[in-house]
């Protein structure tokens, strides 16, 4: 606003809101009465750049917001998503690596957006993969019974397997997943 009348008026923005701020909106504001929209605003000022700051009185803020709340039961609901159908995936750990607490920061972000979505009336589905070793398992036991086989005659298949799992196990147990969790 300040920046508008500056133009016209030919003075500085900063001169503009502090006369605003002086002369319209402190006198307006400095009856903080409690339960009145006045009462929400803490302070106002004039910024040496031109723009008008006012700070909210967060005491009588939280206070409106949480009676608001409690009166009213259908409080923050907005109906944007009018039953829009949403999948929301999160939370998909790697069984291979260590957790940590980027993960749990995920799950707390995840949870959070469906909710979010579920207030607005979205149609929310969410899809928690928990992750397996099994396909990697399957590949590695596949590979290396094939090389196995292939690389050693008369084995049979049973006894590359045999191998395979314990070179599984004993590579399982040197990785920091199973570190972590010993």
């Amino acid at each position: 606003m300040a920046f508008q009348i500056s133009k016209k008026i030919n003075r500085r923005p900063h001169d503009v809101a502090r006369d605003f701020v002086e002369n319209h909106l402190k006198p307006i504001l400095g009856n903080e009465d409690r339960g009145s929209l006045r009462s929400l605003i803490l302070s106002v000022e004039a910024h040496p750049g031109g723009y008008i700051n006012f700070r909210a009185n967060y005491g009588n803020l939280a206070a409106l917001t949480l009676n608001q709340a409690l009166e009213n039961p259908s409080y923050g609901f907005y109906n944007v998503g009018k039953g829009t159908r949403v999948a929301v995936e999160h939370t998909s750990v790697n069984p291979n690596k260590a957790l940590h607490v980027g993960h749990l920061r995920n799950v707390i972000l995840g949870d959070t957006i469906y909710r979010i979505l579920k207030t607005t009336n979205h149609n929310v589905i969410v899809l928690n993969y928990v992750d397996d070793s099994g396909l990697q398992v399957a590949d590695i036991v596949k590979a290396r019974a094939t090389h196995v086989v292939r690389g050693t005659e008369g084995r049979g298949l049973v006894d590359a397997i045999d191998l395979v799992a314990f070179k599984y196990l004993e590579t399982a147990t040197q990785n920091d997943f199973s570190r972590s969790i010993r």
